[in-house]
Formats: C-alpha cells, structure tokens, sequence
C-alpha cells in the first residue's frame, strides 16, 4: 500500500489521542500529521501522551 498526503491527515472527530500518537509513530520520517487550525493548514511534530492533565487544563465538548 502506496502511503499518501491524505494519511497523515488527522481525523479530530474519528480519532482519541492515543490514535493520533499511533500515526504518528507510523508514519514519523515519511510524513507530518497534517490539520487545519482556524482555517491554516497546520503540520504537527513531536506529538507525546500525557498520562494525566496538568491541574490548570480545563475540558470543553466540542458541538459538531
């Protein structure tokens, strides 16, 4: 399988953060993750779990 710019795209609503660290790691020097912020195409490096939130970090649900 031919890997393609559209893997590394990330799927924020089909995906947790254990997922997105595993594409990562899959495809770390072949391709970036890839997203969009605010309507900029973004590229993610050097993406790490955390084991717990820091105190200061609060949680929001997203409405689709």
């Amino acid at each position: 399988v031919k890997i393609r710019k559209e893997h590394s795209i990330i799927k924020w609503r089909e995906m947790n953060a254990q997922d997105v660290y595993n594409l990562q790691r899959a495809l770390t020097g072949i391709l970036p993750l890839r997203t969009t912020f605010e309507g900029e195409d973004m590229k993610l490096f050097g993406i790490k779990l955390r084991q717990s939130l820091p105190e200061d970090v609060h949680s929001y649900e997203l409405n689709p």
